[in-house]
């Protein structure tokens, strides 16, 4: 069943040619003190899960006693490169050096030309790797990927970072906090640049969340997704942190 999750988030991103396999190609088991220090340290946790498809996309899930009591959907997978995901897994689970391991990984896959799946599970006391081989039957078929534009703010992410952070300041309302103040929303972003809606979902707090809102349905210009070169309706993740000594974070997903 894992397997078959792994190949269906994998495939929801990557689009190949006819006649194309995956094949095991490697199984190995490695110690990294670094990598096995979250699982280690933490009461919670008995491993972490991760997966990475050839374009460098990272996903890790942790396998823990608190997931059997909790709904919220951040606890299920996170993207790392998410400021989101990693500030929540942080916080539940401690740091995890996500760096570390897309190193190890990239490392098994020097000498090769194809394209590499990985997926395993980091345990206290040693870590497991797959490596899966994208494969053609027909010797002459070559293998492509081809990926979907992915939904930006003008700028990038760090615009969007400065628009957020002086539409804070600028607030006559922004809020006096005495600790960290994280915010997640769930936005639609349509074919025509704009978000269209906005949805409150989790908060350290719940004032200030109307003004959020508005700022973000104000925003336009976005490059809306497009995947087979058409624009499509893409739903965001949007993260804003408030931090007690008045730095401001955002990120989308």
């Amino acid at each position: 069943m894992k397997k078959f999750l792994f190949l269906i988030v994998c495939f929801s991103i990557l689009t190949g040619v006819f006649a194309q396999r995956l094949r095991k190609t490697k199984e190995l088991n490695i110690i990294d003190y670094e990598l096995q220090s979250t699982v280690k340290s933490s009461k919670y946790l008995n491993y972490i899960e991760f997966d990475k498809n050839p374009v460098g996309k990272l996903n890790i899930q942790p396998d823990s006693s608190v997931l059997i009591s909790t709904l919220k959907p951040y606890y299920k997978n996170y993207d790392l490169s998410y400021l989101g995901h990693k500030y929540f897994f942080e916080k539940e689970f401690g740091f995890f050096p996500a760096n570390r391991l897309l190193r190890i990984l990239d490392s098994l896959n020097n000498e090769s030309k194809a394209l590499r799946y990985y997926d395993g599970r980091i345990y206290a006391d040693y870590i497991k790797i797959t490596e899966s081989e994208l494969y053609s039957d027909d010797p002459e078929e070559k293998i492509f990927i081809k990926m979907p534009e992915l939904a930006e703010y003008p700028g990038g992410k760090i615009a969007f970072k400065k628009y957020v952070r002086i539409r804070i300041n600028e607030c006559s309302c922004k809020p006096i906090v005495t600790k960290d103040s994280a915010f997640f929303f769930k936005a639609i972003l349509k074919k025509d640049s704009l978000i269209h809606d906005t949805k409150l979902y989790d908060s350290t707090q719940s004032a200030f969340t109307d003004f959020l809102q508005t700022l973000l349905r104000e925003t336009s210009g976005w490059k809306p997704l497009n995947m087979g070169g058409r624009p499509v309706t893409k739903y965001l993740q949007v993260f804003i942190l408030i931090r007690r000594n008045g730095d401001i974070e955002a990120d989308y997903y």
